[in-house]
């Protein structure tokens, strides 16, 4: 059974291209969540890392947009002053907890 129980949260994960380290001045800039016109952004990540070419994120306490609908995922970071997005489309939403 699908839960409804609070606002939006979101995970990601990010592996550097043929498992090389994460470049020392990777930055997290922001991630938006998006539904239709609506744009969740947060730049408040929590990070881990559980090798040196993957970098977890995750944001919490977003909109109460319900579950069982499909989103678009931006990440956004900056590597020696440029700035680089990478897009996840289509994401079912499945519970919030």
């Amino acid at each position: 059974m699908l839960k409804d129980t609070s606002g939006l949260s979101c995970s990601y994960q990010l592996t550097y291209k043929d498992r090389g380290p994460m470049p020392p001045e990777l930055i997290f800039k922001a991630q938006y969540v998006i539904n239709g016109n609506q744009v969740w952004e947060d730049q408040n990540a929590s990070f881990q890392n559980e090798a040196p070419y993957i970098f977890d994120g995750n944001i919490s306490n977003g909109p109460k947009w319900g579950i069982g609908i499909y989103v678009d995922v931006v990440c956004e970071f900056q590597i020696e002053n440029r700035t680089y997005r990478i897009i996840a489309k289509q994401q079912k939403i499945y519970a919030t907890y």
